[in-house]
């Protein structure tokens, strides 16, 4: 007898919290960034090594075919210096509060997309760099196939994906975006996945209790997706 077929997918939540401004990080430093790429010596305490280090992990990733074109047209030189800025200060604060949490619910227009794209249609947006936005609102009302957004009437903003994301590593695709100090300062309660900064399409939602986010801090959201 053969062996029972199944689709099934799991997912995993990270929500790393720093404490700090992730804006000011990044403008106090912009215009040295770009200095030091154009060879004058760093007149502050910028941290010449790790920036160039991450520059190269954000190139290496724009040079990889599977990228994208529609990608590398929208990474300017400007963004890369801020995304690479981003991730050394993701990697030099560290998150006083982390919390893990499992579990989401595909919607109806989500899963269609993803059928939509699996037999290759024309006009239908990926989840891709280009256009993949994690969201987050308040409202704690429970999921349903049949929504198409968050629930919140107000409170609720999505945020593009960062640098390198989203990464495939079968059977896993991850998204991150991050929420600077001025970003989705209310209760977060509901989290979804979405190919387009309004409208467009969501993939999942999940109603989850995070906390309350405030300005001066910043927020890193980070789904894991396995298919088996």
């Amino acid at each position: 007898m053969p062996a029972a077929e199944s689709v099934t997918h799991h997912t995993h939540w990270r929500l790393e919290k720093r404490e700090g401004s992730l804006e000011d990080f990044i403008l106090e430093r912009r215009r040295e960034a770009l200095e030091v790429l154009d060879g004058h010596r760093p007149y502050h305490d910028i941290d010449v090594p790790a920036l160039r280090r991450e520059i190269e992990v954000i190139e290496e990733w724009l040079a990889d075919p599977r990228t994208g074109d529609d990608v590398r047209a929208l990474w300017t030189r400007e963004r890369i210096v801020d995304a690479a800025l981003h991730r050394i200060f993701m990697g030099s604060v560290r998150p006083a509060e982390v919390i893990e949490r499992e579990g989401n619910i595909l919607v109806t227009a989500g899963i269609g997309v993803l059928l939509s794209l699996l037999r290759g249609d024309s006009g239908v947006t990926p989840f891709n760099n280009a256009n993949a936005h994690l969201g987050v609102g308040d409202s704690t009302s429970g999921t349903a196939v049949g929504q198409t957004d968050l629930q919140a009437p107000t409170n609720r903003l999505r945020r593009p994906m960062n640098a390198t994301y989203p990464q495939v590593s079968a059977p896993n695709i991850q998204f991150q975006s991050t929420f600077g100090s001025g970003d989705a300062n209310f209760s977060w309660n509901e989290i979804g996945t979405f190919n387009a900064s309004s409208g467009g399409t969501m993939l999942n939602r999940v109603v989850q209790a995070l906390g309350t986010k405030i300005a001066g801090s910043a927020w890193s959201l980070t789904e894991t997706i396995a298919w088996s």
